[in-house]
């Protein structure tokens, strides 16, 4: 009996539902019909969420120092990756200039070598909206 409540619970359930949506008639789709194994989801969700940029960059700021020598570490903090450029926070505009000129290109060489070409393709130089550590 308690079966038979609910199925015409469900039916007008239904009912309302394809009202609305205005869906021809014919029964309820199967709830299962677009269901996929959660392994084939997880790795397109992560890459559309950019776990995998969140985890160079994480590694890049552990290894900041050992990447780029201690004394341009003092002066700078990876500030992210957009795009595949990663972008560096350099604490003084005079330190802004003399990488921009020269040290870009020595700091992509060392990220290249840790994740690879197409991982980061370049670097960009902004003053740390921070300000100075």
């Amino acid at each position: 009996m308690r079966a038979d409540r609910d199925k015409r619970r469900q039916r007008s359930r239904w009912e309302v539902q394809r009202e609305r949506g205005r869906i021809p008639d014919g029964p309820p789709p199967s709830p299962d019909r677009d269901a996929r194994r959660i392994g084939e989801i997880i790795p397109a969700l992560m890459a559309g969420l950019g776990s995998a940029e969140q985890s160079r960059f994480a590694a890049l700021d552990e290894d900041w120092a050992q990447i780029v020598g201690k004394a341009v570490a003092a002066h700078t903090r990876p500030g992210g990756i957009a795009r595949n450029e990663l972008i560096v926070f350099v604490d003084s505009s005079v330190w802004l200039m003399e990488l921009a000129r020269f040290g870009g290109g020595a700091i992509l060489r060392k990220v290249q070598e840790l994740f690879g070409d197409a991982a980061i393709a370049g670097v960009k130089f902004r003053l740390d909206p921070d300000g100075p550590r």
